[in-house]
């Protein structure tokens, strides 16, 4: 007789133990996602009232300089420390360095000292953001990490479909920099959120940072998957954060107004949320790397939107495919990480991944801030379109060996099957 082959597969209950953690994470995760969207979404709509591209890819490039060292020392810290203390006082910190910002802001524009209080909140931010990401791990079982991680993320997203909303309606009634103050208050109450949570685990011996930074860069010949993935992420990640929040809020407010971009942005969030729901519903265990690499090359839509098209409903159209394209993929990739990954390395492969994935994203602000400075926005958007298209297509052929491979290690087939009857 013919095997019984199933395309469905069952998900696992959570245990009730775990759920309010789960809850209380994604609620947390939600509102920083709140908080750090309506900053930038305050900071892009400053920036593209003044033409101000050099200003904001300067302040968004000093944010993130911090993430190649600091990260690194971050997922060491994540593992030997309390997550949970880490993730709190990071998430404090950056709401302070908001309220600094905003001050900065009204008296000094995007200037030098906007940035130099920008690259301190991205010296916190890296150094904490191990702990942060690694705290669901740590309250669910692997089994149940791809829809746990839909959860949070679909939270994360809600708050990034809110925050462009409010920092647009707020830029429109009161004034621009309101949203930044708002912003910490957001943060404020991300951190509060995390305080119930019971985080399981104990806490990994240490011989030295300098040590177990040696020891996690040496445990990648034994993931040479996450290697590659690391590299495409690297360049990808860096050109489409540069066309994402510096190219495109300044091209949309140009062409139509700040509350283009603003419905953009909510577009853009809402692909996300509709993403984050479709996982939650899919469980996925193998060719998480394909799916990764393959859904993100529909982050392209925006640039060719923009530049073809002179309706902001295109745009629109556009920005939800795309976040539908990233959230599926950023889902993919964190699930590869968190069940791949052996627990004892995962704040600091996670801190690899953090450092070196957003390690040039400074490079793609900058270079996108000083090109859209000197060249045409259109032409730059097309060119951008078209990397970020045929780039992720073409890097397929490697991400799916890497998952075959996976496969074929684990003695699984790519759907599970019953027995012959």
């Amino acid at each position: 007789m013919k095997e019984k082959v199933s395309l469905t597969q069952e998900a696992t209950p959570l245990p009730s133990s775990n759920k309010a953690a789960v809850w209380l994470l994604a609620v947390s995760q939600g509102l920083q996602s709140f908080g750090t969207s309506v900053f930038a979404i305050s900071l892009a709509l400053l920036a593209g009232q003044n033409g101000d591209f050099l200003g904001l890819g300067l302040v968004l490039a000093a944010r993130t300089i911090p993430t190649v060292v600091i990260a690194l020392f971050g997922g060491v810290a994540a593992d030997l420390w309390s997550r949970k203390l880490l993730a709190i006082l990071t998430l404090l910190g950056v709401a302070v360095l908001n309220v600094a910002t905003l001050f900065s802001v009204v008296h000094q524009g995007l200037g030098p000292i906007t940035q130099v209080i920008s690259l301190a909140s991205g010296f916190i931010s890296a150094f904490g953001a191990p702990a942060l990401y690694t705290l669901l791990p740590s309250v669910v079982s692997a089994e149940n990490n791809f829809r746990a991680n839909a959860v949070v993320r679909t939270f994360r997203n809600a708050g990034s479909l809110l925050g462009p909303i409010l920092a647009t309606f707020v830029s429109t009634t009161f004034q621009t920099t309101s949203g930044i103050a708002l912003s910490s208050v957001f943060f404020v109450c991300s951190a509060l959120c995390i305080l119930p949570v019971r985080i399981s685990g104990v806490a990994a011996r240490s011989e030295g940072i300098k040590k177990d930074i040696r020891v996690a860069f040496s445990a990648l010949k034994d993931q040479r998957w996450f290697g590659y993935l690391l590299l495409f992420w690297a360049l990808f990640l860096a050109l489409q954060s540069g066309f994402t929040s510096v190219l495109q809020p300044i091209a949309a407010t140009s062409k139509a107004g700040p509350a283009s971009y603003g419905a953009m942005a909510a577009a853009l969030a809402v692909g996300y949320l509709i993403g984050s729901l479709l996982c939650a519903k899919w469980k996925v265990e193998k060719f998480l790397l394909t799916a990764s690499v393959g859904f993100f090359a529909l982050c392209s839509l925006p640039n060719f939107a923009l530049a073809a098209f002179a309706q902001p409903l295109w745009w629109c159209l556009a920005a939800i495919v795309a976040g539908l394209g990233l959230e599926i993929s950023g889902v993919a990739w964190g699930s590869a990480l968190q069940t791949r990954v052996p627990e004892e390395h995962l704040g600091k492969f996670s801190s690899l991944d953090y450092a070196v994935s957003f390690g040039l994203l400074p490079v793609g602000y900058a270079l996108c801030g000083f090109l859209g400075a000197s060249l045409p926005t259109n032409s730059l958007l097309l060119v951008g379109g078209w990397i970020l298209l045929l780039g992720p297509l073409a890097f397929l052929t490697v991400s799916h060996r890497f998952d075959v491979k996976k496969s074929l290690s684990a003695g699984r087939t790519d759907f599970e099957s019953s027995k012959k009857v």
